[in-house]
């Protein structure tokens, strides 16, 4: 799950090899045609089965293509016969047989009109809507593996066990002379949609793009690891060319640079018999000799830089600059985040939008919600103060200003609620501000900082009387709210950007210069073991989840670590997808989300949740453990159902054929 982030879904139906994928002209419908003679309509949305599997092949289903009218389906199995199929109601069209030759390939005219099928040492065109042949079968080749018609439909590229050979298709004549390059079997061909190059691929592990005007090579491509290549086919906008091999690994190449697009897809335990890519280029489909089909959303970008945690959606974008503060509301239904673009975005954590329009405002350096989630608490930069907001209007409901603070020069850089929902404390230059929730009035100040305060935090156990305050002066003073007077302080080696406290009020943690955190015990004022060493950068950002047992950390490189809090290890591998500073975090209240805001303008919603994975796997893979990964993963357990929504899997397995 976590290495496959590609890896968009399993289909699981076929009991044999799948030889062959394809795409319906509208995208809503993938058939798959198998060596357990079936053949799977699919809904690309639901990703659930269309109806019954077809039924009118007996042995294995080598080849499938939709009419460009999307109305019907062609299929030939290895028994030599085509058969077309009505899309909408599954029933078969007509069949006929094609002689006593095999049949490895179809394809239809970009007009729809003609059906080629070739195979041993012929080529036939058919009349599409009858089954009649088209003329005589094209000869002088040996065995044809692979056809494709060109965008305009006038020439027909056909691979060979040598060559490729481009025919005429009204006058049925061979175009040039054959095209040489190729030390193996040639088992597919593909033109790009603006007919000017085809790809060929070969059992010699290599992929030859011709030029088909000159009928030149113009490139060359290896599959890699001496994988043979099974498939080939181009995006619909001509950039990226993907290659299926017998390693079970697809490659995506840019065809502007002839160079890799990130890492090979990898997902398939066998040969790669077929690739297709959808009408929109957003997703691509595979068949393998695993039984399995998968759909790959190639629309993810691919990150060199994955880690184990992965994003539960694209990045949040609506800001147009730097992102420094966020929320998350106290039923995590809402995430605010305010940016130095001067707006405040309230999205739906649910469905990841954004809820009504910007909130405009001044800088943004940080926010907090009220504990009953009405109230939106938000700090300005220089000359600014603090808004409050009504969550449910979007209207400012007040605007607070510090008395001693000096408009010209300070800046509101932190705001936070009491427990209680109470008081607001905010802090400017040295000075920390108490307000009166209800009357919007300051209560009292607290003054013990002999610089700036870049940080508040309220503890809300066991009281929820203590406030604590990380500044640049290299200090953190802990201060009782009620008397206002400092009950505990700590000198460190440099600025104090950030303080959090643990749910239970026991746990202070800040970071420190040098790329470390410290965690401290609130009772005795020292650091509990040895501080957390794993960032690169400066630790800029820190939140505690839920339950205390995770404390999260971003940096200023834009990478996101993981703690556990008990044995102060990281869990996993860092979390990679920002390309800016992470300036903020906060977790939903069931803590199974993490949100992180960065200077690259964006917010990333991670999924933290071990169960989502399991459950999000489960609907992935389509499946319970085979036998055999079960007797690997877990010798000594007796076999069990781990996603109940899927049967167990048979005793017997079928064997996998190349």
């Amino acid at each position: 799950l976590n290495a496959k982030p590609q890896l968009d879904q399993y289909l699981i139906g076929h009991s044999g090899n799948v030889s062959s994928v394809a795409f319906s002209p509208d995208g809503q419908v993938l058939a798959s045609g198998s060596g357990d003679g079936n053949i799977i309509l699919w809904d690309v949305e639901t990703r659930q089965p269309i109806g019954q599997p077809l039924q009118g092949h007996h042995l294995f289903v080598v080849s499938v293509a939709f009419n460009p009218n999307g109305k019907t389906l062609a299929s030939v199995n290895s028994n030599f016969f085509i058969v077309l199929w009505d899309v909408e109601t599954g029933q078969l069209l007509r069949e006929v047989q094609v002689g006593d030759q095999a049949v490895y390939s179809i394809a239809f005219s970009p007009d729809g009109k003609i059906l080629a099928s070739g195979g041993y040492r012929a080529i036939t065109l058919w009349d599409a809507a009858t089954l009649q042949p088209i003329g005589q079968p094209l000869q002088g080749t040996s065995t044809t593996y692979s056809l494709a018609f060109s965008p305009n439909g006038k020439l027909l590229a056909s691979a060979d066990t040598e060559f490729v050979t481009f025919w005429d298709v009204e006058t049925q004549q061979v175009v040039g002379q054959p095209l040489l390059g190729h030390h193996g079997y040639i088992t597919s061909v593909a033109f790009s949609p603006d007919g000017k190059t085809l790809a060929s691929g070969s059992l010699d592990t290599s992929i030859i793009l011709w030029n088909t005007e000159t009928h030149q090579s113009i490139g060359r491509f290896l599959q890699g690891n001496g994988s043979s290549v099974q498939s080939v086919a181009f995006s619909p906008d001509g950039q990226t060319l993907a290659s299926g091999g017998s390693d079970g690994a697809i490659l995506l190449w840019n065809m502007s640079t002839f160079q890799l697009v990130g890492r090979p897809l990898r997902g398939h335990s066998n040969f790669v018999r077929s690739v297709a890519f959808s009408p929109d280029g957003k997703i691509l489909a595979s068949g393998g000799d695993d039984h399995a089909i998968i759909l790959w959303d190639i629309s993810i970008p691919f990150d060199a830089r994955i880690g184990t945690y992965q994003p539960i959606s694209q990045p949040l974008q609506g800001h147009h600059d730097i992102v420094y503060s966020i929320a998350m509301s106290p039923d995590g239904k809402i995430l605010a985040s305010g940016s130095i673009d001067r707006t405040i975005i309230l999205w739906d954590v649910e469905t990841h939008q954004a809820i009504g329009q910007p909130l405009q405002t001044s800088d943004n350096l940080s926010l907090a919600f009220s504990p009953d989630g009405k109230i939106l608490a938000s700090s300005g930069g220089v000359g600014n103060s603090i808004t409050l907001w009504d969550v449910e209007t979007h209207q400012s409901i007040a605007q607070l200003t510090p008395q001693s603070l000096d408009n010209n020069t300070d800046i509101v850089n932190s705001v936070v609620f009491s427990p209680d929902g109470k008081i607001l404390a905010s802090s400017s230059a040295g000075i920390i501000t108490l307000w009166d929730v209800a009357t919007r009035q300051p209560i009292g100040q607290l003054q013990g900082h002999t610089m700036a305060v870049s940080s508040l935090a309220f503890s809300s156990e066991p009281d929820g009387k203590t406030l604590a305050s990380g500044s640049v002066d290299h200090t953190i003073i802990l201060w009782d709210v009620a008397t206002r007077q400092s009950v505990g302080h700590i000198e460190e080696r440099g600025p104090v950007d950030r303080v959090v406290f643990s749910p239970d009020g026991k746990i202070l943690a800040a970071p420190r210069v040098g790329n470390l955190i410290v965690l401290w015990d609130v009772g005795t004022l020292q650091p509990i073991g040895q501080p957390l060493e794993g960032h690169n950068r400066e630790v800029i950002s820190l939140a505690f989840s839920p339950d205390g047992k995770l404390l999260a950390s971003g940096d200023g490189d834009g990478t996101l670590i993981l703690w556990d809090v008990e044995t102060h290890q990281p869990l996993g591998q860092p979390l990679q997808g920002h390309r800016g500073f992470v300036s903020s975090l906060a977790f939903s209240p069931d803590g199974k989300i993490l949100a992180s805001g960065s200077g690259d303008n964006t917010i990333i919603l991670w999924g933290v949740d071990p169960h989502s994975w399991i459950e999000i796997t489960c609907k992935l893979i389509g499946r319970n453990f085979t036998r055999a990964e079960w007797r690997q993963y877990f010798p000594n357990e007796e076999y069990r159902v781990t996603c109940p929504q899927w049967p167990p899997q048979p005793e017997a397995e079928a064997t996998v054929t190349p």
